[in-house]
């Protein structure tokens, strides 16, 4: 059976699409095609969460975001500079 090299850190997600893998003899061909729906990780199979769906920001959503992101990265150069 062929060995995979391992990432040192490996989220649950990875593991599943890894041990995915591992079931189809390296093939992400074959995890694409497999057929074992009643298998737990077959959902999980390509490594994603399968319900999970891109956030759709309104304008004034992303203009506050940022606007956040912005306050945040001022505050964290304001610190830095006093820290040197």
């Amino acid at each position: 059976m062929q060995q995979f090299d391992e990432p040192k850190f490996v989220t649950p997600l990875k593991a599943m699409r890894l041990k995915c893998l591992e079931c189809c003899a390296g093939s992400s061909n074959e995890v694409k095609a497999c057929h074992m729906k009643d298998c737990p990780l077959w959902l999980y199979r390509f490594g994603k969460r399968p319900f999970h769906t891109k956030r759709k920001l309104t304008e004034e959503q992303k203009q506050e975001l940022r606007k956040r992101a912005k306050k945040a990265h001022m505050a964290y150069m304001a610190k830095r500079a006093a820290n040197k």
